[in-house]
């Protein structure tokens, strides 16, 4: 895939993305009125016919991707204009067209046709180019021609300050490290202190959901914690032996974090934009705009105090304790009490801010909102859209990754097809298996070779990777520079003695007729051939 091809895709990506967000009001209650219609056929210029159609894939599939526009043709989106036609086009479009100079068409099809006769190619008509300049979005018309003052003027929402009154309207997320060490199941030893990421519903102060991990936050953090935020939790609290109900689960209208780079992680907001999900990232330098989520954590904090191990909140309160050696719980133990002290203390508590508890909150909300709250259609398919991913080219070997190689029968007849980049999705915490696309829509799987039967994770496969070759590399030893030294200065002496030796003999008679001898002995072995 070209750069050209690359930006065109991302460019028709942010198109549904923004068709999403317009259309999403309509998904359960339809249109309500002509102005509604009109309105999004003249932002997206379409017909109506097409703004019902539209509405009506996006409440068979709740994602973007449903509302990309399918080229007609092969699927490997080839167009009608050649490539090199395609690439100049292009060019004209973003070094002339999209500037503030604003050239009219007219004019910028006159200088692709010139270029194109220059170099010998067919003139493309000014249809192609039109069609060209409308599939560009709106407001990066604005941006490019007008300026980014215009551009905000015309399509920027201006945000006051939040006043959130429903359930699920704004969810802040926070990852901290807890005040308390763990120890392994197995071996006992202390591990040091998990990370826990934490979703807060700003309107109920209910916790929507948790992810405990030994792994600095991540990814894989965000996107599991995120999946257990938005769906029902029964079978998690089985799992964890847990006897309360969390009934809490919907997807949220908005996710509001802080600048952390895990937070701007490209497969979460990418998951995120695929279900119309709004990311807002709080101003640098107001951490009390994210007051309700550090207030949550700090109540968090101080039950985890109280618990063996801990290693309290400063060097002062901490005295001469060693939580190394009083640090009991693992993993595990500490996700159970967390769960049990938010489920059966923090939400049945009275919050002076709600003048009620989160569960009451929550409950009253949805009960007076006369709705339920909005689940994707296919949780597994959610999973994915959320998980980390790599472009990589199709190699022989197959799809390599983590320095492993992954193949599959959808893998070979895509390279049939003259496929070579693909997206490569992964689940860090087990890497047996990958999904691939090519194009970000439909995934298959493909498997790696030699793997255990149990789940294996990216750090533990390295780590393996690691111990192999300081294993391998312990039975080499490496020769002393100083014996390989010695060793070439005895063979320069003996390559010298040899080389005067041979001077010697060779002035003599009996050496003269030795090699007469020898002259003559060769001669006789070439006439009968024998090389044998």
């Amino acid at each position: 895939m070209s750069k050209n091809d690359i930006a065109r895709d991302e460019r028709e990506w942010e198109r549904a993305f923004a068709l999403r967000k317009d259309l999403a009001p309509y998904i359960h209650t339809g249109f309500q009125s002509n102005a509604a219609v009109q309105s999004i056929c003249r932002a997206y210029k379409f017909s109506r016919a097409t703004a019902y159609r539209l509405l009506k894939r996006l409440q068979s599939d709740d994602r973007a991707a449903a509302l990309r526009r399918i080229k007609p043709g092969p699927k490997n989106m080839s167009t009608k204009l050649s490539v090199q036609q395609e690439s100049i086009v292009d060019k004209h479009l973003r070094k002339e067209f999209l500037t503030r100079n604003k050239i009219s068409p007219a004019n910028a099809l006159a200088g692709v046709n010139r270029e194109l006769r220059e170099l010998g190619c067919p003139e493309i008509s000014k249809t192609a180019l039109i069609n060209r300049i409308n599939a560009i979005p709106d407001r990066v018309l604005k941006l490019k021609r007008h300026g980014g003052k215009a551009a905000r003027q015309a399509y920027q929402i201006i945000r006051g300050r939040y006043v959130v009154r429903e359930p699920l309207a704004v969810v802040q997320i926070d990852h901290s490290e807890l005040d308390v060490m763990v120890v392994d199941p197995d071996t006992g030893e202390c591990i040091g202190r998990p990370y826990l990421t934490v979703l807060l519903d700003i309107a109920t102060a209910m916790p929507t959901g948790i992810y405990l991990s030994m792994e600095a936050p991540s990814a894989i953090n965000l996107m599991t914690a995120f999946h257990r935020s938005v769906f029902p939790k029964s079978e998690y609290l089985a799992e964890m032996g847990i006897p309360y109900h969390w009934p809490v689960y919907g997807l949220p209208r908005v996710i509001s974090s802080d600048n952390g780079a895990d937070l701007k992680s490209k497969a979460f907001n990418w998951g995120l934009e695929q279900y119309g999900v709004e990311h807002i990232f709080r101003p640098v330098a107001q951490p009390h705009l994210g007051g309700h989520v550090e207030r949550f954590i700090g109540t968090i904090q101080a039950f985890v105090q109280t618990l063996p191990g801990t290693t309290f909140s400063n060097i002062e309160k901490k005295g001469t304790y060693q939580p190394e050696k009083q640090a009991a719980l693992t993993l595990r133990d500490v996700e159970r009490f967390l769960l049990e002290f938010i489920l059966r203390d923090y939400v049945h508590d009275r919050k002076r801010r709600l003048l009620t508890s989160p569960i009451n909150a929550w409950n009253v909300s949805w009960r007076e909102s006369k709705s339920c709250p909005h689940l994707p259609m296919d949780p597994e398919r959610f999973r994915l859209d959320f998980l980390p991913f790599e472009k990589r080219n199709i190699q022989r070997e197959g799809l390599e990754l983590f320095g492993m190689f992954y193949r599959s029968e959808h893998l070979q007849k895509m390279k049939n097809c003259g496929i070579q980049n693909v997206t490569i999705k992964y689940d860090p915490t087990d890497i047996r298996t990958v999904h691939f696309s090519a194009d970000n829509e439909t995934y298959y799987e493909a498997r790696g070779e030699h793997f255990p039967r149990n789940p294996l994770s990216v750090d533990d496969y390295q780590e393996l990777r690691k111990k192999r070759e300081e294993r391998l590399n312990a039975s080499l030893s490496a020769p002393n520079p100083a014996d390989a030294h010695d060793l070439r200065k005895q063979i320069l002496a003996d390559a010298r003695k040899r080389k005067k030796a041979v001077g010697r003999i060779g002035t003599g008679s009996l050496a003269q007729g030795r090699d007469i001898r020898d002259l003559a002995g060769l001669r006789e072995f070439s006439k009968r051939g024998d090389f044998s």
